[in-house]
């Protein structure tokens, strides 16, 4: 074998060792002593992947009840089900690691599917594994993805490589592999993240659209309904359906307590220009535009928008490279011109003025979007398309270029480990402990469920230490954290007062001696 076939091989493997050496155990700590995330959203995803293990291991009898709001029922429904990775977690649970240390270990699995899928796919695309690599790279392990790391659901999106390449090969080979492949990955991704499922739904449907209308070669969507595959289209279509209804029934249930989003409340979260340039403070080499393009918003840490400077460049340029090729009468690839104009479309829809102006209005209402607080997300699926673009741009440079072009990539991607959003793992257990003894006496015959009111903290703490507990002691609480809750429970949820609690015990007509009062007051209750 001579030697350039044996870089082309391993270097792969070398390259996601490195990449999982540098982005997850320099964040993870070499001891794997810290975990990723604040104390709120990235314990409340741990809470939810160990609930998802205990049903299956049967502790829990109703995947879709997770015992906290009590007695509000359905509370899964409230927030992501992580259900389509609980898997992952599972197996370390299963060989007896505690649940943070699955916790970290299933990130660190995420993190390498984010990798090897997307560099399968890059590699089937473009024909050539050195391009496959960095753009792999950029996928699982660069910036952006460090931006994500207090919501780590938005981590996963590991289908959306395998929903666009069914799309580019439905398109240019109809087949009924394909097509269930692409249904495969779109319910796959909405049981591991509803935000990206429904975008990733909705891009690659318009993705399809636009290349149909480049086309006109609409007559070969019949494909899929001749004499000869109705019934295998029929039977993908069904079986989708009902894999989608399981999930789908909860939330629309939920939908009618809670209510929609409305659009003034996400107005504040759809990214101004320069939100395409704002980095997380960690980088490195881009660490001084943390300080120049924050948007000013109040929640600006959730508008880490900026993904590199390839794909950046390639949303940048990529307009302009189609109106030159049109200039210049030279063919530009079709899939690749109805990338290019999908992925411009959808930062346009994704702009807004300083006023407020914002296309986004024009697609508010589609179903599901109308669900969404937090617009910034559908950058987790542009990326991909960005780097498909970034992808046809590098096939054009020689072999003997990447290396440097992967050094570039590093470069471009540095960061301290110290300014990432995490916390000890020794903390974490801790804070599990000593509310745990205060629980030791906790007798489950006499009391339907706890609550914990602790004013030493902010409430959102205390809701997920409660949650974590009673979760470890098979018992229910009133504590709850979600991305909603029902409005005769928000007091409690949101202030975490004793009115708050004794007024929704009184609406859902539940004696005060039925639950199990903790109170911390004292500053020596605080925890470590």
């Amino acid at each position: 074998m001579k030697m350039h076939q044996i870089i082309n091989r391993t270097a792969p493997f070398i390259t996601f060792v490195l990449g999982i050496w540098y982005f997850c155990i320099r964040i993870l700590g070499h001891n794997l002593e810290f975990i990723p995330g604040d104390l709120g959203d990235s314990r409340f995803i741990n809470y939810l992947l160990e609930h998802g293990y205990k049903w299956i291991i049967g502790e829990v009898p109703d995947f879709w009840d997770a015992g906290f709001m009590y007695p509000f029922k359905n509370t899964v429904a409230l927030s992501d089900t992580m259900l389509g990775t609980v898997p992952i977690y599972s197996v370390w649970r299963f060989f007896g690691f505690s649940p943070e240390s699955s916790y970290q270990l299933w990130w660190i699995c995420i993190c390498a599917l984010n990798y090897w899928i997307s560099f399968v796919v890059f590699k089937k695309w473009f024909k050539r594994s050195e391009v496959a690599l960095i753009l792999a790279w950029i996928f699982a392990f660069t910036i952006f993805n460090i931006g994500q790391l207090n919501y780590m659901q938005m981590i996963i999106r590991f289908m959306v490589p395998v929903v666009f390449y069914a799309v580019f090969r439905m398109v240019n080979s109809p087949s009924i592999k394909y097509l269930s492949i692409y249904f495969f990955g779109i319910i796959f991704q909405f049981y591991c993240a509803m935000y990206t499922g429904f975008y990733l739904l909705y891009f690659s449907i318009f993705c399809i659209a636009i290349y149909y209308l480049l086309t006109k070669k609409w007559k070969q969507l019949l494909y899929y309904f001749t004499k000869e595959r109705i019934v295998y289209t029929t039977v993908v279509l069904l079986l989708s359906l009902l894999a989608m209804l399981w999930l789908f029934v909860p939330y629309l249930k939920m939908s009618r307590i809670i209510g929609m989003a409305h659009y003034g409340e996400v107005v504040p979260n759809i990214p101004l220009w320069k939100s395409y340039l704002f980095p997380h403070e960690s980088s490195i080499p881009w660490r001084f535009l943390f300080y120049v393009a924050r948007p000013d918003v109040p929640v600006w840490w959730l508008q880490y928008l900026f993904t590199g400077l390839i794909p950046f460049l390639a949303m940048i340029i990529s307009p302009f490279y189609m109106l030159y090729n049109r200039y210049k009468k030279i063919e530009t690839p079709l899939f690749l011109k109805s990338v290019i104009i999908t992925s411009i479309i959808l930062v346009l829809f994704h702009l807004r003025t300083k006023s407020g102006l914002s296309l986004y209005a024009l697609m508010f209402e589609i179903p599901g979007i109308n669900s969404m607080r937090v617009t910034i997300r559908y950058m987790n699926v542009e990326i991909f398309l960005l780097l498909i673009i970034s992808g046809y741009f590098l096939t054009k440079f020689n072999s003997k270029y990447f290396l440097l072009f992967f050094v570039f990539v590093v470069g471009d991607n540095l960061f301290k480990p110290e300014f990432i959003p995490r916390r000890e793992k020794a903390e974490l257990i801790k804070r599990k402990e000593i509310l745990s003894n205060d629980l030791a006496n906790f007798d489950k015959r006499k009391y339907k469920a706890v609550a914990l009111i602790d004013s030493t903290q902010e409430a959102y703490k205390t809701n997920i230490d409660m949650m974590l507990v009673a979760q470890s002691l098979g018992i229910k609480t009133v504590n709850g954290y979600s991305s909603n809750c029902p409005d005769e429970l928000g007091e409690f949820v949101y202030h975490n007062t004793v009115e708050g609690l004794n007024n929704w015990l009184v609406n859902q007509k539940i004696n005060r001696d039925e639950i199990l009062l903790i109170e911390r007051k004292s500053e020596s209750a605080v925890y470590p």
